[in-house]
Order: structure tokens, then C-alpha cells, then sequence
């Protein structure tokens, strides 16, 4: 896997993966909607010895999707980084409805459509093993008021992700992450905060536990988020949605203030 694109690469998870997958010999194809970040990221990418391509695509919209996919056919990446997604806080009926429809287009539509381009492009050139990465959530598994959204999207791209897998078997290698939160300015867009450095702590770790699984197929939920499974068996799904609100609201909370 020494040809990788990664969507969402100009800040958070994306940003950390893409520094922690460089490396001499590899080749990095990175999307992202800033382009003054990606170039930022570029520069640190190249600095690590690894050869380094930037798109600037808002995968939000159909012409930033066709970038994309123009860009991936002519790179032609053995690994696909899912990384991009968006998340909106608020009950879903005080919302404006288009945020919910924007969350969906991104995290779920995009992915698919980048997902067919790319599985077709290396099926046609029989690529040696080649892998795509989902970015999903551990709010795939369990529904989280003021966030429904963002955990129906998720679980649909779990759900996408395994049957792909299965079908493709031994043709593409699946794997979908699962974490929980971590602090990025995915939080800030979130709860409309103004956004901070690209890069941070806990994106850092997470992108290192899921470089170190690497290799793993099927769904990954990294310590300690892999709580939530079997706490699910334990107590009522009210009980925990309503505990994983209120967590939601204390995060969010803590965001807005840092942002004061």
C-alpha cells in the first residue's frame, strides 16, 4: 500500500493519518477544502521523505466529488482513506433541515460514490490487495439525541461498508473504524464554533491505533470506545442514549467555551 488517498486530510484525523501513513517511497494524495492547509500538510508530508499530491474538493458537492474521482483515476491509490464527515448538533426537528440533508450527502452519498470509482479502477487493473478505510463511529451502534443525524449516517456506512466487504472478499480489503470522540474542529463545525489548529492530541492517537490496525479487515473499534458494544446488553438503550446526550451536551459545551 504504497499509493494512499485520504479525504479530509487538511485538518484532524485525515491531517494525522496522512503524516503518520508518509514514509520514504510512499505516495500521498490528500483532499481536503482548504487548500492553504493542505499545503501546509504537504510540506510536512514531503519533509518525511514521502512524495505528496494535493486536491482541494468540497465533497459536500457533485463538482468537488468529480474532482475527487478525476484525481484518484490518475493517481490510481492501492489504499482509500475515508476520513471526511461533518456533524451537526441539535434536535433534528430545530434544526434547519438542510443540515441534516448535508450531513448525509457527505458522510454517506460522497463516500459511496468515490467508493464505486475507485473499487471499479482497481478491480479493472487488478491491483495486488488494495484496501479502502471507512471512518465511521461508535454512534453507529448506538442512536444519540441531538446528534441523530450524524449517527444515522454512520451507521449506514457501517452497514455499506460490511456487506462491501463481503461482497468484494478477496478482491478488496474492507476495514471500518469506530471511535468515539476525540477533539478536532469536527466538534467546532458541529456546534458552528469558530476553528482551531488542524491538528490535534487526540487525533493524534487515534491515527496512530488505526495505522497499527492497519491490516485488520471487517469493523475496528479502538480502546477504550469498544466499551460501548457490550455496555449495550447491560442497560436499556434510553438509559444510555440519554446518558450519551448529556455527554454530547457537556462536549459541545466545553467547545463553545473555548471558543469564547
Amino acid at each position: 500500500m504504497n499509493t494512499i488517498a485520504i479525504t479530509g486530510a487538511s485538518s484532524g484525523l485525515g491531517w494525522q493519518l496522512a503524516l503518520g501513513l508518509a514514509d520514504k517511497g510512499k505516495k500521498l494524495l490528500l483532499f481536503g477544502r482548504d487548500e492553504g492547509r493542505l499545503s501546509q500538510l504537504k510540506a510536512l508530508v514531503e519533509a518525511k521523505g514521502a512524495s505528496c499530491e494535493i486536491c482541494d474538493a468540497d465533497l459536500l458537492h457533485p463538482q468537488g466529488v468529480q474532482r475527487a474521482i478525476s484525481a484518484i483515476q490518475v493517481f490510481r491509490p492501492s489504499l482509500l482513506v475515508h476520513s471526511a464527515g461533518m456533524g451537526r448538533y441539535g434536535h433534528f426537528c430545530d434544526l434547519e433541515y438542510q443540515a441534516s440533508s448535508d450531513i448525509i450527502r457527505l458522510n454517506v452519498l460522497s463516500v459511496m460514490e468515490i467508493t464505486h470509482a475507485w473499487a471499479n479502477l482497481v478491480k479493472q487493473e487488478k491491483m495486488e490487495r488494495p484496501k479502502v478505510i471507512f471512518i465511521a463511529s461508535v454512534a453507529a451502534f448506538l442512536p444519540i439525541p441531538s446528534s441523530n443525524a450524524y449517527g444515522a449516517s454512520k451507521a449506514c456506512l457501517v452497514s455499506f461498508a460490511e456487506a462491501l466487504r463481503v461482497e468484494e472478499e478477496g478482491k478488496i480489503d474492507v476495514l471500518t473504524v469506530c471511535p468515539g470522540y476525540f477533539a478536532t474542529n469536527f466538534q467546532r463545525r458541529a456546534s458552528l464554533a469558530p476553528l482551531g489548529d488542524p491538528s490535534t492530541e487526540g487525533a493524534r492517537v487515534v491515527a496512530e491505533k488505526i495505522i497499527k490496525a492497519i491490516h485488520k479487515k471487517g469493523v475496528y473499534t479502538p480502546f477504550p470506545w469498544s466499551w460501548i458494544v457490550p455496555l449495550r446488553k447491560l442497560f436499556p438503550k434510553s438509559f444510555l442514549m440519554r446518558l450519551l446526550e448529556k455527554l454530547l451536551l457537556r462536549r459541545m459545551q466545553q467547545v463553545m467555551k473555548k471558543s469564547d
